[in-house]
Formats: structure tokens, C-alpha cells, sequence
């Protein structure tokens, strides 16, 4: 933006700068339908700002960058957390096939028979890329389906069942997540194979190994197809050896993840609280 000069004094360029973000959607009206946005030097003279004294602008400028040093410090801490298991050489290793008590391909729907929720497509459906490259899940991928009482009964997911995905790009095919929620709500798809662990098993602990570095070397070299579409067939899957200490161990390790992954949200809140500072120190100047 040019300042003109007769306020080149009055203005801090950093004072500038966070208040521009609160005009951005404006500029971009004003840029009019073109194939870039543009604004001319015109327009932009004519756009009012607040401009309190230099020691004001600085004191909010000096404010918003201690909020961004916290944001940047939160972000470093959930972007490189990643669940790790310390595996020891006194643990048993065992074939997934000798500790699982039921294995199920999902439910076959379309890509008509999808949709966004509605009184026809009332039942939340679980797709390939609802699982993270982390392992984890992403609910915000959820599609919705209809069907019938013989497939609810079936196919919906029960707290703890492990799955993986069957069928994808030879990179991402593999992939496994825990479902956790309430039994008996979600659907899963076909690309999906759902395991149910026996009792000397914790789901949770079998997909951080399998999403550990060695976990995923482990399933590159199980993975069959072209470079473009890839499968992992459970044949395969199910002789994939793990680690696997006594449950009580297992269930204490998963233990102290959890309470792992409760401080990286509190990150995660800690990001949304600050950037919504940084907003409130701006709006403000707008209003006053």
C-alpha cells in the first residue's frame, strides 16, 4: 500500500501490515472480476484506516508478534509429534493372523450412493481417505449412504476396530487407523479391511507400530500393483510379524500416548486462542 507522505511519521509499516489483513476480503471486491486481482494506487487512497499515536501502533505490533512467537512455539510442537513406541528385544513377535479373532472387508456403495447427509443418505460412511498418512482419522472426509438393517448390522464400526486400506496409490495403500467413537454409527467402505484384535492384542498399540518408520518399510514390501493403483491383500497383511509385550504393558504404553496427545491439543487450542487475539487487537482498532 503507498503511504502518503505526509503520514510516512505517523505510521509503522508492521502497524500496516496487521491491519491489512482485516481489509483483504475488501481489496479483493474492489480488484473487481478480472482474471488476477489488481487494485490501482487510486483506489487503494481512498481506503480509511484507524491510526492511532506511534507508541499505540508499536505497543500493538509489539503484542501481535509475542502472540505469533507462542502460535509459531505450538505449531513446532504438534507438526513434529509423532506417537513412538520403544520397541525391546526381549518382546514376543507374532503374525497379525495369530491374534486376530474376526476379519471383514467393508460395504460396497458407489460413488452415487454417496452424498451429504439427507433423509435419503443418513448414515455416516468411512472412506479411504478418512485415514491419515499418521494414522489417525479424519472425520471431515465422511460421506453419507443409506442401508439397509442386514448391512447396519454388519458393517458399522464398534469402538476399537483396527482398519486398514486395501486399495490406493502404492504410497499411501496400507494406511491403518483405530476407529474410537460410539459403536454401531459409522459404515466402512470396501477399500477398507476391518480387523478385530483378541484380547492379547491392543489395537492402538498395533497402529503405531505399523505407522512407526519400521512399520511402513515393512508394508512397502508387501505392496502389489502398477505405479498408479496399488493393493495390499489381506493374504499379505495378516503375516506382518509385531511386537507385542503382554497387554497390561500395551495398554500402559497407549496410556501414556494419550496423555501425550491431550498436551498436543492443548496446543492445537492454544493456536485457535492466539490467532483469535491477534483478531480482537486488530478489530478493535475499528471500532474505537
Amino acid at each position: 500500500m503507498v503511504v502518503n507522505d505526509d503520514y510516512k511519521d505517523k505510521l509503522l509499516p508492521k502497524f500496516l501490515f496487521h491491519l491489512a489483513s482485516t481489509f483483504k476480503d475488501e481489496l479483493i471486491r474492489l480488484s473487481g472480476k478480472t482474471s488476477f486481482n489488481f487494485v490501482s494506487v487510486g483506489t487503494l487512497r481512498q481506503i480509511k484506516i484507524p491510526l492511532p499515536p506511534l507508541s499505540i501502533q508499536q505497543e500493538i505490533v509489539s503484542k501481535i508478534e509475542q502472540y505469533e512467537k507462542i502460535i509459531a512455539g505450538a505449531k513446532q510442537v504438534y507438526e513434529n509429534y509423532k506417537p513412538q513406541i520403544d520397541i525391546k528385544p526381549e518382546w514376543e513377535m507374532v503374525e497379525l493372523g495369530e491374534i486376530s479373532d474376526k476379519t471383514q472387508i467393508g460395504l460396497v456403495k458407489n460413488s452415487g450412493e454417496q452424498g451429504e447427509y439427507s433423509d435419503i443418505f443418513k448414515f455416516p460412511y468411512l472412506k479411504m481417505d478418512a485415514i491419515t498418512y499418521d494414522g489417525e482419522l479424519n472425520f471431515d472426509k465422511t460421506v453419507y449412504v443409506d442401508a439397509t438393517k442386514e448391512e447396519l448390522e454388519k458393517f458399522t464400526l464398534d469402538d476399537g476396530d483396527f482398519f486398514y486400506n486395501t486399495r490406493n496409490t502404492p504410497e499411501l495403500v496400507g494406511k491403518s487407523a483405530v476407529y474410537h467413537g460410539e459403536s454401531g454409527i459409522y459404515l466402512f467402505n470396501n477399500n477398507l479391511f476391518r480387523i478385530k484384535f483378541n484380547d492379547k492384542a491392543n489395537p492402538d498399540f498395533i497402529n503405531i507400530f505399523l505407522n512407526s518408520n519400521t512399520g511402513k518399510q515393512i508394508i512397502r514390501t508387501l505392496v502389489s500393483g502398477t505405479t498408479s493403483v496399488a493393493a495390499l491383500y489381506q493374504k499379505e497383511f495378516m503375516k506382518i510379524r509385531v511386537p507385542l509385550p503382554p497387554i497390561e504393558q500395551q495398554n500402559n504404553l497407549i496410556s501414556e500416548i494419550e496423555k501425550e496427545k491431550n498436551l498436543i491439543e492443548a496446543n492445537k487450542r492454544i493456536i485457535v486462542v492466539f490467532e483469535q487475539k491477534i483478531k480482537d487487537e486488530i478489530n478493535k482498532l475499528w471500532e474505537e
